[in-house]
């Protein structure tokens, strides 16, 4: 003990005395010494990296994460704009349909098959709340498709030219040869009752001719196409993808003037 009292009195006066040996005792001191630091700070150096790349992973998994999301949910709001896109193209096209002297219209959407005793017939979310009433013309905006044949409050029932009960008045568009359309829950309905020499050929247009005052006159209805069967009646409106309906409140138009009766004919014409 008082060997270590008498060699730390010696360093301390030695350290007094001469400063600069110390120094250079502490350099060489460092020298010697700094491999061995440099070998025991590596772990910890290695580890600290470690612990940085194990966090930039925690949050590049977060931020993968989190756009995957984002993604998810901008998806659901193009499902949605592609949506309302379509339907506003419909909706114009029914506001662009051509309904000059057919009275006011009403547009309902198809919800369903309306089922029943008709096999070509579908439902739409329009009734007599809306001013639809039984006997009504139909249309998709730009062909005519067929006629309501019952209504509810909120609902009403449309039978479609291709149903076996359907019989709509048309006419040739090229020869003007007036006929009946009739369906027969084919896809392609037939002409029936065509004047004697009416002739019809594939590709001839068929309008509504107007007669029997259900349909306005000159609405598309269909185009001629060869089958086995011979000459069949396709309807220009797609029944597969048929999404509104423009119900026509359509009244046949009355005679302006009452026409004289014979007497006032015959009177009229004395002198």
């Amino acid at each position: 003990m008082a060997l270590l009292i008498v060699i730390a009195l010696g360093l301390l006066i030695f350290s007094r005395t001469d400063s600069d040996t110390v120094d250079r005792v502490e350099a060489v001191a460092h020298d010697a010494g700094a491999p061995f630091l440099d070998v025991l700070s590596r772990p910890v150096d290695g580890l600290q990296s470690l612990i940085g790349s194990l966090r930039s992973l925690v949050d590049l998994q977060a931020e993968n994460e989190a756009l995957k999301e984002e993604m998810q949910r901008l998806r659901g709001w193009e499902a949605v704009a592609m949506r309302l896109d379509h339907e506003n193209k419909v909706l114009r096209a029914f506001l662009n349909a051509k309904t000059d002297g057919m009275g006011p219209v009403i547009a309902g959407r198809v919800i369903g098959d309306s089922g029943g005793p008709y096999v070509r017939a579908v439902l739409v979310n329009a009734g007599s709340q809306q001013g639809v009433a039984k006997g009504q013309a139909v249309t998709d905006g730009r062909y005519a498709i067929g006629q309501v044949i019952s209504v509810g409050h909120l609902s009403a029932r449309i039978l479609l030219i291709t149903d076996l009960n359907s019989r709509v008045p048309v006419m040739i568009e090229r020869t003007g040869d007036r006929a009946i359309l009739a369906g027969d829950n084919s896809p392609l309905p037939e002409l029936r009752f065509l004047p004697v020499g009416a002739t019809l050929k594939e590709g001839d247009r068929i309008l509504t001719s107007g007669d029997g005052g259900v349909f306005p006159a000159r609405l598309p209805v269909g185009e001629a196409v060869t089958t086995d069967d011979g000459l069949r009646i396709r309807p220009l409106a797609d029944f597969a993808r048929l999404e509104y309906a423009l119900i026509l409140d359509y009244h046949f138009p009355e005679l302006k003037e009452r026409l004289p009766e014979p007497d006032e004919q015959t009177a009229e014409a004395a002198p």
